[in-house]
């Protein structure tokens, strides 16, 4: 059992690849393959969903200095002699929304629980494959949880996105440096909601 591939500058992408890897089987058995499957380089962009079949992305989200994963902490008031780096990943599916036709009808009751059945179902779907890619990572000593699965819409799009924190080493390292120290920064804490 392999623990989060956080080590060097490539860190950050292997852990995206790896979420979304693990999501894509699963979104696709409950609802068929999204068309579009990637890594966001910055801001996803919501398009085609409809003519695509959907769009599963992972995106990087934020990453701050801390000592005891997953809090947040000022840098100056921790040893960086033990500073580690929380990083936060969005992992996102969505799927065409029902919406007025070009003569402005409205969707059907039908068409609109089918939709609602969609996407609750890539919802639980894309949760179960993630959570229980970090209860991997969790067991074989990463830092590792999930804070929040929201949905979200637009541009006749409906999905969901999970909220994904992992613990990195400070990087760069520094000469020497032996990075094993921050495997399971705080392991143990901030459990609250998290794999």
């Amino acid at each position: 059992m392999a623990p989060a591939p956080i080590q060097g500058p490539e860190g950050a992408y292997n852990v995206a690849h790896a979420l979304l890897a693990a999501a894509l089987p699963a979104v696709t058995d409950a609802n068929g393959a999204p068309g579009r499957v990637g890594i966001a380089d910055g801001s996803v962009v919501i398009a085609d969903c409809c003519e695509t079949g959907g769009q599963l992305w992972v995106a990087w989200h934020q990453t701050w200095p801390t000592t005891a994963f997953p809090l947040q902490q000022a840098p100056q008031a921790m040893d960086m002699k033990f500073v580690a780096l929380g990083t936060e990943f969005e992992v996102g599916i969505i799927r065409c929304a029902p919406t007025q036709d070009e003569n402005h009808k409205e969707p059907t009751i039908a068409e609109i629980d089918a939709s609602a059945k969609r996407m609750y179902t890539d919802s639980y779907a894309l949760l179960g494959s993630i959570v229980c890619l970090l209860q991997e990572w969790s067991a074989a000593g990463s830092s590792v949880r999930w804070t929040s699965l929201v949905p979200i819409e637009g541009g006749g799009c409906l999905g969901s996105v999970l909220t994904v924190q992992i613990g990195f080493p400070l990087c760069p390292v520094c000469p020497g440096e032996d990075v094993s120290v921050f495997a399971g920064v705080a392991e143990g804490e901030g459990d609250g909601g998290g794999a």
